[in-house]
């Protein structure tokens, strides 16, 4: 239990065998609200003690590192990590209000311009380089200012590196750092998800996404990219199981309703697909990327005329389209056997400068007409994803 008044906080927490109900310990803490990490690292050696875990930690370390001593930083800071999720873009509009009122408070917060600078990233789902990428780079560098191996900011460089440079070696390094932090989650996310399984090593970043999904088991976000990353590496069925519990935690989700269809239409089961379509609210029904999903899986079951119709209505709309609308207009366009038109909306990609391009490497999966085409080929090498590429980068790295 947490108790406040005024400046002061008092916590009171016990120890109960859930098994038999038995009290095993009890502790009381009260202290200055200043005081608040302090207070969580007499909290969690308290815990530690009684458990008689052996941790091998040092009993002198704090387990809690103090980030700011500013409390209405660190009340901005945790509102904005609890709605961090890019599963819609309001929630991550609002995850950067946070941060950025954390940052305010206290603008020697590390950790704060270090979400930030990630949140800010996560944007080019839905924007362009130009929109989101900047605002990301500024928040990065103050964190790599205040802290070098912040997590987060770390992730955040290595993917510019990847996008600016195509410098997937430098990107790849700068992960590892990043992942070697002990707050690391959403730099193994980044790592598996925007980076693994471009470079052909989709078990890894399946066994990673996994890894992230035992660390926060309640974030929907984590198993609707572990849903993505199973389509693509060809198990449609585990994947319809994470894109469906990731719904049972956040209905609203609309990546995860992007990625069940996706794994539905890879089942084959209509029936179950038709019902989800049926479940999404009419305005998200209207989102581009809804719609050419749905269109796929019309394209997919032989029902082209009905799927030409969206699609021609898509592409009267191309040019306000989000990043992801365009990727999965693009991923319509090769079921409908328009080859040309997909590597000229991959390429559209490209130009927008999002990371979203690099999803272009996996879009063809088994088409070979795409996959040997030449046009497809140079915008592979010029991402730095072409197999000659790719390969000589595994050689170089230890991806282990």
């Amino acid at each position: 239990s947490v108790r406040r008044s005024q400046d002061r906080v008092r916590v009171t927490t016990q120890l109960v065998d859930a098994h038999s109900g038995f009290h095993i310990w009890s502790g009381s803490y009260e202290r200055q609200i200043t005081d608040i990490f302090q207070l969580q690292d007499e909290l969690a050696k308290s815990v530690v003690e009684a458990l008689r875990i052996e941790l091998r930690v040092d009993p002198s370390a704090p387990l809690i590192a103090e980030q700011t001593r500013v409390p209405e930083a660190y009340n901005w800071f945790m509102r904005g990590r609890a709605v961090l999720d890019w599963g819609k873009p309001e929630d991550l509009l609002r995850s950067i209000r946070y941060f950025t009122k954390a940052v305010e408070a206290d603008p020697g917060y590390a950790m704060a311009w270090g979400y930030l600078a990630y949140a800010r990233c996560l944007m080019m789902v839905f924007r362009p380089f130009d929109e989101a990428g900047p605002p990301s780079i500024e928040a990065m560098e103050h964190a790599l200012a205040l802290d070098q191996e912040q997590s987060e900011a770390l992730a955040v460089k290595a993917m510019m590196a990847q996008l600016l440079d195509h410098n997937w070696e430098t990107a790849g390094r700068l992960y590892q750092r990043a992942i070697a932090s002990s707050e690391n989650q959403y730099a193994m996310l980044f790592y598996s998800i925007l980076y693994l399984q471009f470079i052909d090593q989709q078990h890894k970043a399946i066994e990673l996404t996994k890894k992230a999904e035992e660390l926060d088991p309640l974030h929907a976000g984590y198993k609707s990219n572990l849903a993505v990353i199973l389509y693509f590496a060809g198990d449609d069925d585990t994947a319809v199981l994470k894109a469906r519990e990731a719904l049972q935690l956040d209905p609203g989700h609309f990546l995860a309703v992007l990625h069940l269809i996706l794994a539905y239409t890879g089942t084959n089961d209509t029936v179950a697909l038709d019902s989800l379509v049926e479940s999404i609210p009419l305005e998200a029904r209207s989102l581009a990327e809804i719609k050419a999903m749905v269109a796929r899986s019309y394209a997919v079951r032989g029902e082209e005329a009905r799927a030409r119709k969206i699609y021609n209505d898509l592409l009267e709309s191309i040019d306000g389209m989000t990043t992801i609308g365009m990727l999965y207009t693009a991923l319509l366009s090769i079921s409908l056997g328009e080859v040309d038109e997909s590597i000229e909306l991959m390429e559209r990609l490209e130009k927008s400068g999002s990371w979203i391009q690099f999803w272009s490497k996996l879009l063809p999966m088994e088409n070979n007409t795409i996959r040997e085409n030449p046009r497809y080929q140079a915008l592979l090498k010029r991402m730095g994803l072409d197999e000659e590429s790719v390969t000589a980068l595994n050689e170089r790295m230890s991806i282990d």
